[in-house]
């Protein structure tokens, strides 16, 4: 007989299925166009753009702050661990300091961007990449997409699901395909030749992983698991 508590699993379905939503927008900040600037010395071609995109960093503060805003309203409890999804983002961002955190819904977070890593063919020694692109490659090297004004779309197409977070469960469908249609637009890696990878691709897959551990921590009672053990 199964000592699985899939009670708890439905009990708390939302709050995974928003936590979730969580991971899959830890990265969301990639859909500014400007954020490969600090790169911009590796590759001397991008010179000419970092005047135009510091131009639009500050006509789209506004969009950020507000965004921001909507994901600290968005509130969830996992396992007695209380936090918000802005939070989750803004902590999850970087896997190396997510993987110091002491909170265990962080700290798995940073830990399946780690393990997800394996999407861009990296493993845990440093990666010789080459220079950094402003354009999306396919899996022949072919540099076919110049991703553009995306925090501006990922705005149109994210923000009434954020200012009605329910919809972020009973749509849940639709809510995802708004995220596609402009994250598998945006760069999961900017650095050749990993910039095949999109960020569709590499939210999804922490996402995945984070939701699936998090499900098994609901329905074992066991304690959160370390990295190598995940």
């Amino acid at each position: 007989m199964s000592s699985f508590d899939w009670r708890s699993l439905k009990k708390h379905r939302e709050n995974i299925l928003l936590a979730e939503i969580g991971a899959l927008l830890h990265d969301w900040k990639k859909c500014m166009d400007w954020a490969i600037v600090k790169n911009w010395n590796r590759n001397p071609a991008l010179t000419s753009k970092q005047q135009a995109w510091q131009q639009r960093k500050t006509q789209l503060n506004s969009i950020v702050t507000d965004l921001s805003q909507l994901l600290e309203k968005i509130n969830l409890t996992i396992s007695n661990e209380k936090t918000d999804l802005k939070m989750i983002a803004d902590k999850g961002s970087n896997p190396t300091q997510a993987r110091q955190n002491l909170s265990p819904l962080i700290y798995l977070l940073g830990s399946c961007h780690g393990i997800a890593h394996f999407e861009k063919g990296l493993n845990s020694e440093t990666e010789q990449l080459e220079a950094n692109s402003d354009r999306l490659s396919n899996a022949f090297g072919y540099e076919y997409f110049e991703p553009d004004n995306l925090l501006s779309k990922l705005n149109n197409s994210i923000r009434s699901y954020l200012e009605s977070p329910q919809m972020l469960i009973s749509d849940r469908s639709a809510a995802l395909s708004s995220l596609v249609s402009v994250f598998s637009l945006a760069w999961g890696d900017t650095r050749r030749p990993v910039n095949e990878v999109t960020l569709w691709d590499s939210s999804y897959t922490v996402a995945s992983l984070f939701k699936s551990e998090l499900a098994r921590h609901m329905i074992t009672k066991e304690e959160w698991r370390e990295e190598n053990n995940l």
